[in-house]
């Protein structure tokens, strides 16, 4: 048992003080003794109260990485792990929500991990399932939840690789005899060999 934490209030009309510093989730004890010149007086009761609980604080990543083996396999996979809050104030992890989402989303994608386990980890097989997606940077948060409600998130980035061109360059032009020509596909470019003559097409 942890020894009192005396505190003085001087004055005789002073009926009430404020203790800070306590912890949540936890049994305190108190008592009251008036005291004078001559020394202290006997004490009051012992009354006992219990702090109100707060939730967890953030998950401590331990890091990310990519599972696809060959680059520009889709959609791209990656693995997320983590380990248990420093602080649950003494109850345990129900489990833990992750959101997720790249720098042009507009709303996070939510999973929840079920588990108390010192280290947790995650898959996630969605990322760059648009094209568009490649090369962006994405936002993971992780939060644990104990009875007392959803703590701190923890907070990771991630960035995609750039991926290879999927087409070649558009809007081709091309000057024969001092006229110029405009190329955007192979169907373009056939039709003009049939209008111009050998010498102005390619």
């Amino acid at each position: 048992m942890e020894p009192y934490t005396r505190i003085d209030i001087i004055g005789e009309d002073e009926v009430s003080t404020t203790v800070t510093s306590l912890l949540p989730h936890r049994e305190y004890s108190v008592y009251v003794a008036a005291f004078n010149l001559y020394g202290d007086g006997e004490a009051s009761q012992i009354k006992n109260f219990i702090t109100p609980g707060m939730p967890p604080s953030e998950p401590r990543v331990s890091g990310i990485t990519f599972l696809n083996k060959k680059p520009f396999y889709k959609p791209y996979k990656a693995r997320i792990t983590w380990r248990k809050p420093e602080e649950t104030y003494e109850m345990p992890v129900k489990r833990y929500i992750m959101l997720y989402k790249s720098d042009i989303d507009a709303q996070y994608h939510k999973r929840e991990v079920n588990g108390s386990a010192d280290e947790m980890s995650l898959e996630v097989d969605d990322l760059c399932k648009d094209l568009k997606l490649l090369g962006r940077e994405y936002e993971f948060k992780i939060a644990a939840v104990t009875d007392e409600g959803i703590g701190n998130n923890a907070t990771e980035r991630l960035s995609t690789p750039e991926g290879k061109p999927v087409q070649g360059p558009l809007n081709l032009r091309y000057e024969v005899n001092n006229r110029q020509y405009a190329l955007w596909d192979e169907w373009i470019k056939r039709k003009l060999k049939n209008v111009f003559s050998d010498e102005e097409a390619l």
